[in-house]
């Protein structure tokens, strides 16, 4: 399986646990032969956040050779399932991942459910981030698989999560939910430098072992990411336009 875009990213701007820039990371993507690359820093209730500011300039951005596309990792910031950037300026963006994080959220309660399944519901949101890392928040992993086939999002399968946690078992129950569910998914590094980019392999072997269906791998070929991107697109500009409409 080869992954033609790197859609998980963080860049030194704003975020000092990321060593890189945008422009260094990029450079790094296309000699790679990536056809989209996404920067995706924290969100601004994070212990890393950025100004909004900073995700909305990146929409201006772009590279040659490459599908440059503005994102962030944001957070469910409560058990409702609100979010530490406005919807206005979420919908605005490229490529958005909703992760949880315990810098942001509590980890007292016990589910978080009802909240995430709130979050995928949200026409904003195109991703949730690595949901088999995440053992500090329950989550009824069924329902929120489902979820996520019903409202026809994506769920992130995280090399960092592998490498950098050992995740194996829950990550691993995560993808045979996605395969039993028919869930479009994506591989990604969680870069944090330039040297990571491009680093999906403790993700494709664990697929490969499982035999995991390529084609529910939207980043996996370059017809099923542009059709993705083309559709929620079409999805969120309804939103604005309903939103403004109000």
């Amino acid at each position: 399986m080869k992954i033609i875009a790197e859609l998980h990213t963080h860049s030194n701007e704003f975020c000092d646990h990321a060593s890189s820039s945008i422009d260094e990371e990029v450079e790094i993507a296309k000699k790679l032969g990536f056809k989209y690359f996404a920067t995706t820093n924290h969100g601004p209730m994070s212990d890393y956040g950025t100004p909004v500011t900073f995700y909305l300039s990146n929409r201006e951005r772009r590279y040659d050779g490459i599908t440059f596309l503005a994102g962030i990792e944001g957070d469910m910031r409560d058990l409702k399932g609100g979010m530490d950037l406005a919807e206005v300026d979420l919908l605005s963006l490229d490529f958005v991942i909703i992760s949880l994080h315990n810098d942001v959220l509590e980890t007292k309660y016990p589910d978080y459910t009802e909240g995430l399944m709130n979050v995928i519901a949200n026409p904003a949101v195109d991703c949730i981030g690595h949901i088999g890392r995440d053992q500090d928040f329950h989550l009824d992993l069924e329902k929120v698989i489902s979820c996520v086939k019903e409202n026809d999002k994506l769920i992130e399968f995280n090399s960092w999560s592998l490498s950098g946690y050992g995740k194996y078992d829950s990550c691993s129950h995560v993808m045979d939910l996605c395969e039993e569910y028919g869930v479009k998914c994506i591989v990604t590094s969680d870069a944090h430098d330039a040297d990571r980019i491009g680093s999906h392999q403790p993700v494709l072997r664990m697929l490969e072992e499982k035999n995991f269906p390529e084609e529910l791998v939207i980043n996996a070929d370059e017809t099923r990411m542009a059709d993705f991107l083309k559709r929620r697109r079409s999805e969120k500009d309804a939103a604005l336009r309903s939103l403004f409409n109000e």
